[in-house]
């Protein structure tokens, strides 16, 4: 669903149109991207970054540090949380969005067939203003997998990143780890270096068969020591993992010159919206002892994550709001949750049909054990918590998380709100 997004109704259209499309080969993008002038030949410098989580912590701290370091950096991100300009950033603002409309007009007439998906119409996009707009240096997210992604016909990309894999979407990567990691590892170019972290043994032995084939330098990363004073801006266990793959990363290139001091700044600098965000709680009127929290957490890994940072954390009661895609396994996403959550509230996202209805979200967490009760919407969640805090007075917490679309409705009511 694409809402408030465009200001073009014409252009808008026409994206809904593509959303439902399956992508096509990329033999058939390339040979698309040919009618375009081949702006994916014309890009900067380009750290090609796949991965099933933390892709965009690693880009996010990637982009702060060379920011620091006064370097002009492009990024391409997905999915966007309010408005699609997000995902095209130019030297860190998002694109303009008269000139997002001119490039998207232009790839829609392109591709006048009406083949091409949704996120190629938008890497297309992306790549022709990357081209146009000069940088010192390109931070490129794959979407899904990595071998057959978009994403993935750029040629010569300065080093590939592989973050941590875990199983998801498995029904177009493949069951196994062993196959996802196969799929992300497509990325890796011949003799342009390939860094990832310590994870699964099946993943890493996937990664390097891959590097030793293509003779591409291979870089295994561990949580660094020389991290532990700096105070990351993204909250989390699972950041130390991310912002030492970011900062090794900088090692490995050293074309890049950043100082231990900026990139220690980066680092406590950094802002990734929606990745474990305190929100303003006074904007939901809610008690002057509650925390409210956001996170983008969407499948088993991240959960686990999420999870494991809630028991660093002081002890309070926990409310925990959640909406769930039909792709994911409910039951492995909610059980780390146990004994960490008060109450649950379930949820319909309005307008999306491919998540659980509150119903059987309530019915799923139920045989798991958890209190819970399934809500319309976010307000009706909201409103009822608020009623269980005012009845208790004790300080407490809320997160809401499970999906990073209803972290965009959360993110655009709070825009919306006023104190």
């Amino acid at each position: 669903m694409i809402r408030n997004l465009i200001e073009d109704p014409r252009i808008e259209v026409l994206l809904q149109a593509r959303l439902q499309k399956r992508r096509t080969s990329l033999k058939g993008f390339q040979k698309f991207l040919r009618r375009l002038g081949d702006p994916h030949l014309n890009l900067p410098p380009t750290i090609h970054i796949a991965g099933t989580n933390g892709k965009g912590s690693v880009l996010s701290f990637l982009k702060s540090m060379l920011q620091t370091a006064k370097y002009t950096v492009h990024t391409y991100t997905s999915p966007h949380l309010i408005h699609l300009n997000e995902r095209v950033m130019l030297a860190g603002t998002p694109i303009d969005q008269q000139i997002l409309n001119v490039l998207l007009h232009r790839v829609l007439e392109a591709s006048a067939d009406n083949t091409l998906s949704f996120f190629e119409i938008m890497t297309a996009t992306a790549f022709l203003a990357f081209s146009k707009y000069p940088a010192d240096i390109l931070l490129l997210e794959a979407g899904l997998g990595g071998r057959l992604d978009p994403t993935n016909v750029i040629v010569n990309p300065i080093c590939s990143v592989i973050t941590s894999i875990s199983q998801d979407h498995t029904e177009l990567l493949g069951e196994t780890l062993g196959n996802i990691a196969q799929e992300k590892a497509g990325i890796i170019k011949p003799y342009r270096p390939v860094i990832t972290i310590h994870q699964n043994h099946e993943v890493i032995e996937r990664i390097f068969k891959t590097a030793q084939i293509r003779h591409a330098p291979f870089y295994q990363v561990y949580p660094r020591a020389d991290l532990q004073g700096v105070k990351l801006g993204l909250p989390g266990l699972h950041q130390v993992t991310n912002a030492s793959l970011a900062f090794s990363i900088l090692d490995i290139l050293t074309e890049f010159k950043v100082s231990t001091q900026a990139r220690h700044k980066g680092l406590e600098t950094v802002s990734w919206p929606g990745r474990l965000q305190r929100l303003d709680k006074n904007k939901w009127e809610l008690p002057k002892d509650c925390e409210l929290w956001v996170d983008g957490a969407h499948n088993t890994s991240a959960a686990l994550q999420i999870a494991a940072t809630i028991r660093q954390w002081e002890s309070k009661p926990l409310y925990l709001i959640v909406a769930l895609q039909q792709t994911k396994d409910a039951i492995a996403f909610l059980k780390p949750f146990k004994n960490l959550v008060c109450e649950v509230k379930t949820l319909n996202l309005e307008g999306y049909n491919n998540f659980y209805s509150a119903e059987a979200l309530e019915s799923t967490a139920r045989t798991l054990g958890f209190t819970v009760q399934s809500c319309s919407n976010l307000e009706h969640a909201m409103t009822n918590i608020k009623n269980s805090l005012t009845a208790t007075q004790k300080p407490s917490r809320i997160l809401i998380c499970g999906s990073l679309y209803l972290v965009g409705e959360v993110l655009a009511l709070e825009n919306n709100k006023s104190l």
